[in-house]
């Protein structure tokens, strides 16, 4: 079966031949168990490497079944040793960072065998050894035996037909040499093994056949054989040999040649185990090679944030801001104190601040139960706005008081006092006053709104504080809550900030409009006429003795809220949080009957012309009969006209005062109107429309005249007054689409419903005439202003992230692939020991470079990724007014494009190392520690 003819091998250092074997002639047949003796540095290892096709003979000849090698390729001795060759060395060669079965594994994979039957084939060799159920151990936790016979099984996991042993025994104790000996007995029954020992009496004992060698040469054999006199055939190939034995003599016949090999998938499952035994410096070795792709990254992600900022500005307002359909609205233009706070405190304190503000008033809208309804349709059927469809009711019904720092009670003054808030209130119709209902739903709330303390409000008596991101709350929502007096300087303030048990210890009490009017103290005033009106006003014992009754009801703080980090616009205003419950409970019980009389008993007639004259009504009869009989009548002149001749009385606090020119008489009425929760637009008035309104004055002139029904005429004005502003009890609506998409079909919807030219007039779900179009605003296209700034930012970032390059990267991963070779020198030999080809061994570490690439590219989106965190702080702060949010923003594809380019980079960096290992002799490997 093996015979060597004159076998010489030369070693040359300098150039100079040092002989290792002279001219050695053997042969051997199946079924031996052959020790071959020598003293250290004899040539016996030599002899060994040379019969496994490790080394190369430099002269004489290798003959396997009468096939002679001389002209053996690289490939041709890749395929002798997986499939002829199984060897068990000294110090096992086991590959650490395989497991037990891994290693058997590793022959037949390279045999080409299938994934079942090559694990198969590797339980069974383990089970022949006594391995069974270690199958997943990895080397480090055996014993030298149980290492031995892993060893042992790699070699006999493809039934060569030779097993080359080299010092099987030479570092196990006496029993387990013992124990692999009897082993190897067992296996040269089937096979002819070959072992290199220094330990005569165990040769003596086990081998059949014992040769000893000295100085290169054989100098004994105790059982020689004679080569046959067989034609040696020259052909440079090797015959397939499988396991079946009718297979392996049909593929002699046929002289068929099939060549060991490793696909590139298992190159990387080999190579990742080997990467994860060395976590930390993987790691390292990623990251280094992922600063290339994290330049490029960031330039991706710059570029990709400015293309997406308008649809990023408007997806998220479509579901944070909605569409508002306000009755009328403001716009505020604000500057804020500077914030010495730092964002999103852990401490349990309140601190304030004091904003200055400027309104300008907006137009007007008139709601009608077909609006409402369509509404609805748009949100049950069509499903174009989100379930949180909110008409918000402004806090009419409500007269919040609480204690003062003074001892006093007082009814909480409700302003707009957060930052913005009143821009956001004009726009949305979402409340920003400092008391005011959680809009939509808990799920809602919380999906913007975080919960820093406490539990979150349900039961209609249960309120929460809301505050900013830098947990503050406006000096005056402070001042009317009764935590400081109305003297209390902003310095003073911020010296005492308030806890969150100060808020939880605060009483608070609301009362409706029935109860809290009945209380009022009534004086006497005279009107122009000589007529008396009865004035209303409180006095602090009178607001004492109803605080402290059993009317009315105490609303108990349950927690604090506050904007989430990642939402960029705080939508409610700062202050008291209070259920749709209390709401819906407040307005059920409130009687308007009263309050509507307290109005109209505070409305008289100014008494200011040019001589201090009384004008009498027939004067101001005249000019609103004109102006609606002429072409030019409008809202602006209208109020301008009642303004002249008329004031009113306004409740504050308590007491009364006439409006002091601040703003005008006509927008303090219908402010006050709709606080109390008086909806004074008439039936009438809403069915006949202009028309109707002419003879509506002639009936408002000759009520007013009469004593008996001035009351009347009072009804009459105050309706006018309402239906020309449009005024109704809803103060707002507010719209949340579903999504973006829904967003531009409700738009659409809504702009439909205004087409009065091109529908039927009996349509219930559209406008029939100009006057009943609704008017609504999309907060959203404010916010996408700047876009010119926009592109210089994102000029400047491109250019400074485009000078990163990936060379350096690349030439670093190249590097430290080459670092590995010289790691693994020795799991190379090991490899080419049982039928790896050189290029296989190159695909190790092809693969592993591979590996790294995806490593570096997962690293360097994710590290870009986070950059981008500090980059849109420092975007932000330079340009706050834009509200530029995340434009640093990594999208999904290019990261895949980036950590695929990466792999691809990485993979040619690997080729020149991996092309050195593929060279690397697979005897000094093997040597090699």
């Amino acid at each position: 079966m093996l015979q060597l003819r004159h076998i010489s091998k030369d070693y040359y250092v300098d150039k100079t031949p040092y002989p290792a074997l002279k001219d050695v002639n053997l042969c051997f047949e199946k079924n031996e168990f052959c020790c071959i003796l020598g003293p250290s540095g004899c040539g016996k290892t030599t002899l060994l490497n040379i019969i496994g096709g490790l080394d190369k003979y430099t002269k004489g000849d290798l003959i396997v079944d009468n096939t002679s090698t001389k002209d053996f390729l690289d490939k041709d001795w890749d395929n002798y040793r997986n499939k002829r060759i199984g060897f068990v060395f000294q110090s096992y060669n086991l590959i650490p960072h395989l497991t037990v079965l891994g290693n058997v594994e590793i022959s037949a994979t390279l045999s080409g065998m299938s994934k079942k039957e090559r694990i198969k084939r590797s339980k069974d060799a383990l089970d022949k050894v006594g391995l069974k159920g270690l199958y997943h151990k990895r080397p480090n936790q055996m014993s030298g035996g149980q290492m031995q016979r892993v060893a042992i099984a790699r070699a006999l996991v493809n039934n060569p037909e030779i097993i080359l042993a080299d010092e099987p025994t030479g570092a196990l104790d006496s029993e387990t040499s013992v124990q692999i000996l009897n082993l190897l007995k067992k296996v040269a029954k089937n096979k002819l093994v070959i072992m290199v020992t220094h330990n005569d009496d165990l040769a003596k004992q086990y081998a059949t056949r014992i040769i000893s060698v000295l100085d290169g040469k054989i100098v004994g054999d105790t059982d020689p054989k004679l080569p046959k006199d067989t034609k040696i055939k020259k052909t440079p190939a090797l015959l397939k040999l499988i396991n079946e034995d009718e297979k392996k003599k049909e593929n002699k016949k046929k002289n068929v040649k099939e060549k060991s090999s490793m696909n590139f998938f298992t190159a990387l499952g080999i190579s990742l185990r080997n990467l994860l035994t060395k976590k930390g410096r993987t790691t390292l070795t990623s990251i280094a090679a992922s600063f290339g792709i994290i330049g490029v990254a960031l330039v991706l992600a710059m570029s990709n944030g400015f293309s997406q900022y308008i649809s990023r500005i408007e997806s998220q307002t479509a579901s944070t801001m909605p569409i508002n359909i306000p009755t009328y609205n403001y716009t505020y233009k604000y500057n804020d104190e500077k914030i010495i706070q730092p964002e999103y405190p852990d401490s349990k304190e309140i601190y304030s601040y004091s904003p200055q503000v400027a309104t300008v008033t907006i137009n007007y809208n008139n709601f009608t139960e077909k609006y409402i309804n369509y509404l609805k349709k748009l949100r049950d059927k069509d499903k174009l706005i989100n379930d949180y469809l909110i008409t918000y009711d402004d806090d009419y019904c409500f007269n919040l008081t609480t204690n003062f720092v003074d001892g006093s009670i007082k009814k909480v003054k409700n302003r707009t006092t957060q930052l913005g808030g009143s821009l956001i209130s004009s726009f949305s119709g979402i409340p920003t006053s400092i008391f005011h209902v959680l809009f939509g739903e808990q799920k809602y709330v919380t999906e913007t709104y975080e919960l820093i303390d406490g539990t979150y409000p349900k039961a209609y008596n249960e309120v929460a504080i809301a505050v900013d991101k830098y947990n503050r709350l406006d000096l005056r929502a402070l001042k009317s809550f009764g935590f400081f007096d109305s003297e209390t300087t902003a310095e003073e303030a911020a010296k005492t900030p308030i806890t969150f048990e100060d808020i939880y210890n605060k009483k608070f009490k609301v009362f409706n409009n029935s109860v809290f009017f009945s209380n009022e103290t009534i004086y006497s005033e005279t009107d122009n006429l000589g007529r008396n009106r009865n004035v209303y006003q409180y006095s602090n014992d009178d607001l004492s003795t109803l605080f402290n009754g059993s009317t009315g009801y105490e609303l108990k703080v349950t927690g604090v809220i506050r904007p989430k980090k990642e939402v960029s616009m705080a939508i409610m205003g700062s202050g008291i949080c209070y259920t749709p419950e209390l709401q819906n409970r407040m307005l059920s019980e409130n009687n308007t009957a009263k309050v509507q009389l307290n109005l109209h008993n505070n409305f008289i007639m100014n008494k200011k012309d040019e001589n201090n004259i009384p004008l009498n009504f027939g004067d101001f009869y005249s000019e609103l009969l004109a102006l609606f009989q002429s072409s030019s009548v409008s809202i602006s002149k209208f109020n301008n006209l009642v303004d002249k001749y008329f004031s009113f009385y306004n409740h504050n606090d308590g007491s009364v005062f006439v409006n002091d020119g601040s703003t005008t008489a006509v927008e303090m009425f219908l402010d006050q109107c709709r606080n109390i929760g008086v909806d004074l637009i008439t039936e009438k008035l809403k069915r006949n429309g202009l028309n109707g309104i002419l003879s509506y004055i002639t009936n408002m002139q000759t009520n007013f005249l009469l004593p008996t029904k001035y009351e009347d005429a009072y009804n009459d004005l105050l309706g006018l007054i309402a239906y020309i502003n449009s005024y109704t009890a809803i103060d707002s609506i507010i719209v949340f689409p579903k999504d973006l998409a829904s967003k531009k079909q409700l738009i659409a919807a809504l702009d439909e419903y205004n087409n009065v030219n091109a529908l039927d007039v009996n349509d219930p779900y559209h406008a029939t005439s100009e006057a009943e179009k609704i008017y609504y605003t999309d907060i959203a296209g404010t916010l996408v202003e700047g876009l010119g700034e926009m592109i210089n930012v994102i000029s400047i970032v491109l250019i400074i992230f485009a000078s990163i390059s990936l060379v350096v990267s690349s030439v670093m991963t190249g590097i430290i692939t080459y670092t590995s070779v010289i790691e693994r020198t020795k799991e190379i030999g090991v490899l080419r020991a049982v039928g790896a080809r050189k290029k296989d061994v190159g695909r190790l570490f092809e693969a592993e470079s591979t590996i790294i690439g995806a490593l570096a590219g997962i690293i360097g989106c994710v590290v870009a990724y986070l950059i981008t965190i500090p980059i849109n702080i420092i975007i932000n702060n330079i340009y706050p007014e834009y509200n530029i949010g995340n434009i640093a923003n990594l999208n999904i594809y290019h990261a895949v494009l980036l950590v695929a380019i990466s792999i691809v980079l990485t993979f040619f960096s690997g080729l020149a190392p991996a092309k050195i290992a593929a060279k690397k002799d697979p005897v000094i490997a093997l040597r090699t520690e």
